[in-house]
């Protein structure tokens, strides 16, 4: 579902099946004021791709998988929330079957 145009729900499914997105990390942002949005951008982007780096094993600028993000936005961190989550994704946008852990690709 979606609230003003944002995600408030992401489906699960088995790694098993073909699926477009791996998530791979969850971060809790912290502090009472909502940042700039180019903030909140900066800083989420910044979690994941750090994060990615164990969980994919290969430099980034090597991977066949790019890495996005689902950040508060201003309504919802009104509401409390102050979830990233972080998922990669194969760049030609073809299915992924399995994880993305450790595929060092």
């Amino acid at each position: 579902s979606d609230l003003e145009g944002g995600v408030t729900d992401v489906p699960i499914v088995a790694r098993a099946e073909p699926h477009d997105n791996d998530v791979y990390a969850n971060r809790e942002l912290t502090g009472d004021d909502f940042p700039r949005l180019e903030g909140i951008e900066e800083l989420s982007g910044e979690d994941c791709l750090e994060a990615s780096a164990d969980y994919v094993g290969i430099a980034y600028e090597e991977r066949v998988y790019d890495i996005g993000w689902l950040n508060p936005t201003s309504e919802t961190w009104a509401l409390g929330d102050r979830e990233v989550i972080c998922f990669g994704y194969e760049m030609q946008l073809q299915k992924i079957s399995g994880s993305i852990r450790g595929a060092a690709e």
